[in-house]
């Protein structure tokens, strides 16, 4: 994403709050990769990007099925061997 203090605002917006605790709750509390209880965050299988307005999704506008729930070390390894894919439309 482009500006990551904009983003890491975002993350504090009662609507993402709503969303996270949505799929940490689907995925049953655990990391998909390690099974870890611990530290978890929800992960954005990828990004939407408006051309026409130039900006990126709010992060609780994503379908669910492109959240996954990692715990911190497992997100951590998977941003430093891949890059999330942005989708413009």
């Amino acid at each position: 994403m482009n500006n990551r203090a904009e983003y890491w605002k975002l993350l504090g917006n009662p609507l993402w709050k709503l969303k996270r605790e949505e799929i940490l709750e689907r995925d049953g509390y655990k990391c998909k990769c390690c099974s870890s209880t611990e530290k978890l965050h929800v992960h954005h299988k990828q990004y939407h990007f408006s051309k026409t307005l130039q900006v990126f999704k709010k992060p609780w506008e994503y379908n669910n099925e492109l959240l996954t729930t990692f715990c911190v070390a497992c997100h951590d390894n998977g941003h430093k061997a891949y890059k999330v894919p942005t989708k413009y439309f």
